[in-house]
């Protein structure tokens, strides 16, 4: 982080299941570090947000994999680096040294992934700890150039500017407007197909709602 000039930080459906995403944010605002998602981890917060830059992968936002290319750093948290997110061997990441927390030896050492820096820890008690850290280290900079760059491409980039109100209705339309009215008691639950594809493009949380669907496996 002290040599990086463009990182980001990708959180995953771990930083989910171990509640963690409070240190994640933390960490982000105190260094202004763009936060992305997997698609696992999408409704951990309103993707208006600053500094959070929504879904990346085959399945998300439109100007993620520029950005994911461009990035010299990742920070990969809970996150197994799906083909979906990253490509093969982590094609997307091909300027960038990867690091990766997760609390499974296995998806570090997986086949036709190169992570530059590996650690098997547990999300619960590695997160404080690295606060503290980054919060101590006064050498390590706020990234306001490369924030600011990412923030508009995310604004000029966005979905909301292909979605027309039409008859028949545009599916990004309806799907759309599901996620801006239901709120934060709702659950958005996506089967396979576009349904799935399309609210993972154009659901940003904003009223706090939680997502249940297949992920990566689409339909069980």
């Amino acid at each position: 982080m002290k040599t990086s000039e463009k990182p980001i930080i990708i959180c995953g459906g771990g930083v989910k299941s171990s509640k963690t995403f409070s240190f994640v944010k933390k960490i982000s605002s105190s260094k202004h570090i763009p936060i992305f998602f997997s698609r696992a981890a999408q409704d951990l917060s309103y993707h208006g947000e600053k500094f959070i830059l929504g879904v990346a992968g085959i399945k998300g936002s439109r100007y993620c994999k520029k950005i994911m290319m461009e990035a010299d750093l990742v920070i990969g948290f809970g996150c197994r680096f799906a083909p979906q997110l990253v490509g093969h061997e982590l094609s997307v990441f091909k300027n960038a040294k990867v690091v990766s927390v997760d609390v499974s030896k296995d998806e570090l050492k997986k086949k036709g992934i190169k992570i530059d820096l590996p650690i098997n820890q547990d999300l619960k008690t590695f997160m404080p700890d690295l606060f503290v850290k980054i919060k101590k280290n006064k050498v390590i900079k706020k990234f306001d150039k490369w924030n600011k760059y990412c923030k508009n491409l995310r604004d000029s980039l966005s979905i909301n500017h292909i979605i027309k109100k039409k008859n028949p209705i545009d599916l990004y339309f309806f799907m759309k407007k599901i996620g801006d009215i239901s709120k934060s008691k709702n659950i958005l639950v996506t089967d396979a197909g576009s349904n799935y594809y399309i609210g993972g493009q154009v659901w940003k949380f904003k009223n706090k709602q939680k997502e249940i669907a297949s992920v990566t496996n689409a339909a069980l």
